[in-house]
């Protein structure tokens, strides 16, 4: 019993001097749980931890341990040929040493290098602790390796290639709602073009434009309005002259005392007519008598 207990003991020992040690870094990320809202006008918007922004944390959450951070983070750190990652250093993580004996199969190079890809993606995984705290918008990144440095380099790798990844989700989301919205509002101008030719060949049809692009009915109008005052400024001279020919008489036609606007070259020739005849009336007088019957 002694001797059983004493060999436990050792064997322990023994297990725990060949376990290497491991170091445990944490990064942490804030992240800003307002959704993308291109026409929002409210640059200062209140944000309140509500289900649908805890659950938008929640969705980042998933994008940083998703497949495309992990494999951007192997390849920037070289993960691929660090012994601790690709299954042949001692001491693997976890039950990754079952999965090599498993995938170890000499396909060639290129089936054992993706296979050395695939199991370093897997050891990343198994490395890291994603969690976020409570109802918050704090994300913490946890890495452990055998390595302190190392688990940090990766903790912070991993928020780094991650805002880099959701900054060009969300540049891509921009962009296609901006498409959309450009796209959209192309259709519209085209719609609004298309219906200001119709606009514009139902008038030319029916004669509503002119040359210049006047409407008719309106061109009319204005040549009435013109046509109607030179009518009423013809009949004002018109009334005008007659009220002026009703107020003449005999001596003022023969004084040449008429109004300007009835006198007239034929009423001139008038006048020196009955002056001859007035002339040859008295010089009859003069010869014949005044009671000569000629002059009655």
């Amino acid at each position: 019993t002694i001797s059983s207990a004493v060999a436990s003991y050792f064997f322990g020992v023994a297990i725990a001097l060949s376990t290497p040690k491991k170091y445990e870094a944490t990064a942490e990320l804030i992240v800003d749980p307002r959704d993308l809202k291109l026409t929002d006008r409210d640059l200062t918007q209140s944000v309140v931890a509500s289900d649908a922004t805890l659950a938008i944390v929640e969705n980042q959450v998933r994008v940083l341990t998703s497949g495309t951070v992990l494999n951007k983070v192997v390849d920037k750190l070289n993960l691929v040929n660090d012994p601790e990652f690709n299954g042949q250093g001692s001491g693997g993580l976890g039950m990754m040493t079952l999965i090599r004996s498993m995938l170890s199969r000499n396909d060639g190079p290129a089936a054992g290098e993706g296979r050395r890809r695939a199991l370093a993606v897997a050891n990343l995984a198994e490395s890291l602790s994603v969690e976020r705290g409570g109802k918050t918008f704090v994300i913490s990144v946890s890495a452990t390796t055998q390595n302190g440095e190392k688990s940090a380099l990766i903790a912070n790798t991993m928020t780094d290639v991650f805002l880099q990844t959701f900054g060009q989700i969300q540049s891509d989301t921009a962009g296609r709602a901006t498409n959309e919205l450009t796209g959209r509002l192309d259709e519209l101008r085209k719609g609004v073009e298309v219906a200001e030719r119709k606009v514009e060949d139902f008038r030319a049809a029916h004669d509503l434009v002119d040359a210049q692009g006047h409407l008719i009915s309106d061109d009319e109008m204005l040549k009435l309005n013109q046509q109607l005052a030179i009518a009423r400024a013809r009949t004002l001279e018109l009334n005008a002259r007659a009220a002026s020919a009703r107020s003449i008489d005999v001596s003022s036609v023969l004084s040449g005392t008429l109004p300007e606007e009835i006198n007239s070259n034929a009423m001139s020739e008038l006048r020196s007519q009955y002056a001859t005849l007035k002339q040859e009336a008295d010089r009859a007088a003069i010869r014949l008598g005044p009671r000569h019957p000629e002059l009655q």
